[in-house]
């Protein structure tokens, strides 16, 4: 095999790097004619982003699948799945970044129970944890942490584990986290995959740790923004697993309808004109039982309906302490 390093100045200027790349060897091609991908470099050097390329007979297998569905009917399927994100039909490529932007309350730490991807034959794709990088780590990055010998046992290798409904910290990842700053899960393959869907299970052993907003970008281009749902605070033997769809296929959404999550279907809207209830009318009415008859003057008041709390600005200096010893 052969190792490429591409163009890596930093983020904007990765796209001069090589696309295609065709190899000969004493003269004969060894490579497809269409020639194969280079992954792109990611500018930046948090992990080593060289590109084996291994020349054997799977190189044929890099052709992209054929695509069979017409747009409209592409369009009336992802309506259907009601998602946060209007996706890209089977997006392609060989890096995966999952972009944890927010927490569900909790203001020094982020993780995630672990994820999982599946290709467009709807196949689960393996992942070695080699593959699996994360910015920062875990918390064993924490001078706390170091401080007492380090060794915490929810690291990033976690999240491909294959344990994922669980409150078992021997199988989930945690890592600092400051209000301001994106934490990143990079997943790294030699070979391009097209991906029909995507799993994640949120951090469940703290639910408040657990991540809300998300951003998914394959090979740099984003391909979902959204919310996780918070995993459950008991242990149960019902999947909290949320589905990422990214195919059409009618089959496979009905079969994963009900794990896909959508923060609107959680939004109340009530509808005023002059004082006057025009829309929400039963949840007005519901409010006002709630308070106990307050004068509708009141209870449109600001401050009526509370609003989830909001993470304030995490600063290292008052992180609580956790670590859990290393794996068994």
């Amino acid at each position: 095999g052969i190792r490429f390093w591409n163009y890596n100045k930093n983020p904007e200027d990765t796209a001069r790097g090589v696309g295609i790349v065709h190899i000969e060897v004493d003269g004969k091609t060894v490579t497809p004619v269409t020639g194969l991908s280079l992954r792109r470099a990611p500018g930046h050097t948090f992990y080593d982003f060289g590109h084996t390329i291994e020349l054997n007979s799977k190189m044929g297998s890099w052709a992209p699948p054929k695509r069979r569905d017409q747009p409209m009917q592409l369009a009336r399927q992802f309506l259907l799945s009601r998602q946060d994100s209007d996706p890209p039909h089977l997006p392609r490529g060989m890096t995966v970044c999952f972009s944890l932007i927010g927490t569900h309350g909790d203001p020094f730490y982020i993780g995630l129970n672990g994820f999982e991807i599946y290709s467009h034959t709807g196949e689960l794709v393996a992942i070695d944890p080699i593959q699996v990088v994360a910015v920062p780590a875990s918390i064993n990055e924490l001078k706390d942490v170091q401080d007492k010998g380090g060794g915490d046992c929810r690291t990033p290798d976690n999240l491909v584990d294959g344990v994922n409904d669980t409150w078992d910290p021997q199988h989930i990842w945690l890592a600092p986290f400051n209000r301001g700053v994106t934490n990143q899960v990079f997943v790294v393959f030699d070979e391009p995959i097209t991906i029909s869907m995507i799993k994640v299970w949120n951090y469940a052993r703290t639910p408040t740790r657990g991540a809300h907003e998300i951003q998914v970008s394959v090979d740099g281009a984003i391909a979902y923004h959204g919310y996780l749902k918070m995993a459950p605070e008991q242990e149960t033997s019902t999947s909290f697993a949320q589905t990422m769809l990214f195919s059409a296929n009618a089959e496979l959404l009905s079969v994963e309808k009900g794990r896909i999550y959508s923060c609107t279907d959680e939004q109340q809207v009530i509808l005023v004109n002059e004082k006057k209830v025009l829309e929400g009318r039963a949840l007005m009415q519901k409010q006002m039982q709630f308070q106990g008859s307050t004068p509708m003057s009141e209870t449109l008041q600001p401050g009526a309906f509370p609003r989830p709390p909001v993470p304030g600005n995490a600063q290292a200096s008052f992180r609580p302490v956790t670590s859990i010893p290393g794996k068994k």
